[in-house]
Order: structure tokens, then C-alpha cells, then sequence
């Protein structure tokens, strides 16, 4: 059985702690995922967290997995916008290999910060979002050309994912030969 979520704590503690009276400054992601096969998503879930693990500016990386595994969220705090911005250069790779898997779609991603962390952070954050914006329509084109086929579950694993995707457009290349 999979846990219901994996977390790393990293980087220097003394950074996590407010003083009294002080606000903290520090920059946070936070991603939100629909999952459609958590098992498929803990081996890239997995990487991320390993990945991370050697950021100097990591203050607290882990993700959270709802009751029933259709939800996730990553929880990210780092020193500041650059050590944010060099975490999402490296773990888009990772997060764009778990989207096209299907094991999960992004919904959203989020970034708290000042507005100097924020700018150094929006360029990679964008990388993201058109990540997600280039499989939604690659999606739109492919249940375009399959019409009811997509909305099937052809492989009878109780789930519409992009395996059952992958089997209507076998199958309509098998009928257009």
C-alpha cells in the first residue's frame, strides 16, 4: 500500500523559524494535482523529493495526498525567489515526465512571495503552466479525432486515462488501414 504522502525536510532549520514579531520572508509553491493512477505518480512523486533533497535553499519540500488519492498538492518553501526558481528548473523535467504519464493532471500552481522572489520566480513558473497548457491541448486534439473513443474505458481498469486513449487511437489506426 502507498503511504498518503512523502516528505523531506531540508535546509537550514533556523530559516523555518519566524522571530517573534518578525514576517517570514520566504517564497512557497504550491502545485495542486487531480490524480488518475497515484501509483504510476509515487515513483516521480519519489524523484522530485530525492531531487530536492540537495537544494541549499530548500527550507521544506513534501506532498500531500488526499483520503482517496484523487488529489495531490506539493508543499514548497524556499529561502527566497532564485533558490525557488532553480528548484522549478530542475523538477519541470520531473513534473512534465509524471503529466505525460497521465498518472496526473495539473490544476494549478501557485506562488507566494515578495515581489522581487516572485519575479525571479515567474519565468520558470510560466515553464510550468505551458507545460500544462501544451498536454490539455494536445488532449483536445486527440479526444477530437477519436469523438466518443475517448470517453471509454477500453482497457476495463475502471478508469478513462490516456492508456484507454492510446487504445482508441491504435484502434482507429487499425480501421483507417
Amino acid at each position: 500500500a502507498l503511504a498518503p504522502s512523502c516528505a523531506l525536510m531540508a535546509g537550514p532549520r533556523r530559516a523555518a523559524r519566524g522571530t517573534r514579531g518578525q514576517l517570514s520572508m520566504h517564497t512557497n509553491i504550491y502545485p495542486q494535482f487531480t490524480v488518475s493512477d497515484l501509483a504510476k505518480a509515487k515513483p516521480f512523486m519519489d524523484r522530485c523529493v530525492e531531487a530536492t533533497a540537495g537544494e541549499a535553499g530548500c527550507i521544506y519540500y513534501g506532498w500531500t495526498v488526499s483520503e482517496d488519492g484523487t488529489r495531490m498538492m506539493c508543499w514548497e518553501t524556499y529561502v527566497d525567489g532564485k533558490a525557488a526558481a532553480a528548484h522549478l528548473a530542475a523538477a519541470v523535467p520531473i513534473v512534465g515526465e509524471m503529466l505525460d504519464s497521465g498518472a496526473v493532471a495539473l490544476e494549478s500552481i501557485g506562488v507566494m512571495g515578495t515581489e522581487a522572489d516572485l519575479a525571479d520566480v515567474k519565468a520558470e513558473a510560466d515553464k510550468l503552466e505551458a507545460e500544462k497548457k501544451r498536454l490539455e491541448e494536445e488532449m483536445r486534439a486527440v479526444r477530437g479525432k477519436l469523438g466518443v473513443l475517448a470517453a471509454l474505458d477500453l482497457n476495463k481498469d475502471g478508469k478513462v486515462d490516456a492508456e484507454d486513449a492510446a487504445l482508441a487511437l491504435q484502434m482507429a489506426k487499425d480501421k483507417a488501414r
